[in-house]
């Protein structure tokens, strides 16, 4: 009896202390998805934003270009590319161009991202399709630093 009693007793000290000293560390903190996009949100750019239904069709009614930014939340391409994306919409702020950031197969998507997908039959995150008058004029799937931005856009600007 007094065996089993001690066996016990020393059983529970055993969980008790591996629960104290090895319990799984909780992350409070902010994944880099949500810094992410808490950076995105908050970038002084008037012309690169995220996707609205009616800030597009207001910017398809307009004569500006208009560049889709297909970006995924658990895509590291895109969050790469991301930063210099808005650097260089910097570098166009007084130009003919806005760009929205469609959310595309991720937690944040929405039918209308979808359907946008579908429609312009984009195969991956990290694609960018550049529209004039509501046509596609140029699409591009690679990665891109600010310099490419800068001259690509420039490029569609100049045509």
């Amino acid at each position: 009896m007094n065996k089993t009693l001690l066996v016990i007793i020393v059983s529970i000290i055993l969980v008790s202390g591996y629960l104290i000293f090895f319990k799984p560390k909780t992350n409070d903190s902010p994944t880099s998805q949500d810094s992410a996009q808490q950076q995105f949100e908050t970038v002084e750019t008037t012309n690169y934003k995220p996707f609205t239904k009616s800030e597009y069709d207001t910017a398809l009614a307009s004569n500006k270009v208009v560049l889709l930014s297909f970006y995924a939340n658990w895509c590291p391409i895109c969050r790469a590319e991301d930063p210099d994306l808005i650097a260089g919409f910097k570098e166009f702020e007084e130009k003919n161009l806005i760009g929205f950031r469609v959310n595309f197969n991720d937690t944040d998507t929405d039918e209308f991202e979808k359907k946008l997908a579908k429609d312009f039959r984009v195969p991956y995150q990290h694609t960018k399709i550049f529209l004039k008058n509501g046509q596609e004029v140029a699409r591009f799937t690679d990665q891109w630093t600010k310099e490419d931005f800068i001259k690509e856009v420039g490029s569609i600007l100049s045509q």
